[in-house]
């Protein structure tokens, strides 16, 4: 790769007779057998690097998403993906029914369309506010208001949401006694 990897010397030989073409063509392809294999080398080196790199980043990803009291959610195109204990918490459904769930099914449907509206302009625009409230039907059929933070990020490869919902309708009560 036009890279100086080593270098490899000849001295003369013991017979005092020059090298031949042939020996020299042998030699070449040998240090150029020693420079691939260096290479592989450093290239395995990085990969492991980059393995211990994302593992990591997975197990703080999994640790934080797992002792939040928030609930954690991916999603692509309203298809769960990814959720956290206290989704199922917040939310009522199991891990199970959740991922076979689309996120608009736990969405009101008094705010279904500004939520898939505002979930679509996110996956194409940065321009989308990034926490809003809304309320959701838990799987009891309890409504509650949630306050959520999403943003876009790439999930296997692909374009997908990630967001929080916290549950709010206990502030929510209390704004409105206050009114």
């Amino acid at each position: 790769n036009g890279q100086l990897q080593g270098f490899l010397t000849l001295g003369a030989r013991g017979t005092g007779d020059p090298y031949l073409q042939g020996d020299i063509d042998l030699l070449e392809t040998l240090a150029g057998q020693a420079a691939i294999a260096i290479e592989n080398t450093l290239l395995y080196d990085e990969a492991r690097h980059s393995r211990k790199s994302l593992q990591e980043s997975e197990l703080k990803f999994r640790t934080l998403a797992q002792t939040t009291p928030s609930a954690v959610f991916i999603h692509r195109g309203g298809k769960i993906l990814y959720a956290n204990p206290n989704t199922e918490r917040i939310t009522g459904y199991t891990q199970e029914e959740l991922l076979a769930m689309e996120f608009w099914d736990i969405v009101h449907p008094d705010f279904q369309q500004i939520v898939r509206e505002q979930g679509d302009d996110r996956l194409s625009s940065d321009a989308v506010p990034i926490q809003y409230e809304f309320k959701i039907i838990r799987k009891d059929r309890e409504e509650r208001w949630v306050l959520m933070n999403a943003t876009r990020f790439e999930y296997e490869g692909q374009i997908s949401e990630i967001g929080t919902l916290i549950d709010i309708n206990a502030r929510r009560a209390l704004e409105g006694k206050l009114r």
